[in-house]
């Protein structure tokens, strides 16, 4: 039996340590024929004070080559970021790798002219992306969106879109060594071709204990290590860490009674 894997997000300890839940689930009738398959509400704060509520269709567990059917922390950070830089997407063309239910480019598109959400067609995660777009398109701004498949082992070269993003999203790539290599592949293409790219990871650092009792972030080291690799080979990249408290952007997410 395959093993299955869970957001943080679901963890009952972490969200106790909210003053409140972080979202709602509600069944979902018809739609999806699994008991891990929920819709939830999740309410954000803009800059201005003003709440935006987003319906996301997404399962709280699954194998861990379909982890793109949950919410992971690092898409509410990227949400969140986007939130309050909205006037830097304004008029954009954003494009997410590896977008998994699809909430940041959702997002992203209450204010960019042109989205672009991508993902591997495995599983129910292209379905669960166009049911989230359907959820959300009275808030989405933008009048060009578009949900296409891009698997990240694929030949980049057989990609036909012609997009030229200016802003490309990604959350959470630091699970698997080989997704990672996979991405920083995709992502040195991308930028070849748009090399005036902006590109926003949101990305954890998942540390545990070793055989030495020493605390480590493995997949966080290799994600660094290529993302070094990357500006070698693309001397033009500028890198910049933006340190925001994750607890800001849960803390502004509300529970619908």
């Amino acid at each position: 039996m395959e093993q299955e894997v869970r957001s943080e997000i679901y963890d009952d300890n972490f969200l106790n340590s909210l003053s409140f839940n972080v979202f709602n689930d509600e069944d979902d009738e018809g739609e999806m024929s699994s008991d891990h398959h929920r819709r939830s509400n999740f309410d954000f704060t803009n800059k201005s004070g003003e709440f935006l509520s987003l319906e996301i269709c997404h399962y709280v567990s699954s194998s861990v080559d379909l982890v793109g059917l949950q919410v992971w922390r690092g898409a509410l950070l990227l949400s969140d970021y986007i939130l309050d830089n909205q006037d830097y997407f304004k008029h954009k063309c954003t494009l997410e790798l590896a977008a998994g239910t699809g909430i940041a480019s959702i997002v992203s598109g209450l204010f960019a002219d042109e989205v672009y959400i991508t993902d591997v067609d495995r599983g129910q995660i292209l379905d669960i992306i166009n049911m989230n777009v359907k959820n959300n398109k009275h808030l989405i701004k933008s009048k060009d969106l578009h949900v296409q498949e891009l698997d990240l082992f694929f030949n980049h070269s057989s990609w036909s879109s012609d997009v030229s993003p200016d802003i490309i999203l990604a959350a959470d790539m630091v699970y698997d060594p080989k997704i990672t290599l996979a991405f920083f592949q995709t992502l040195r293409y991308l930028l070849v071709k748009s090399p005036a790219t902006t590109v926003l990871f949101a990305l954890e650092k998942r540390n545990r204990t070793n055989e030495n009792s020493e605390v480590v972030a493995p997949n966080y080291q290799i994600f660094m290590n290529y993302l070094v690799e990357l500006q070698k080979d693309c001397p033009y990249l500028s890198l910049e860490s933006i340190e925001i408290k994750l607890f800001k952007v849960l803390s502004s997410l509300r529970k619908n009674k």
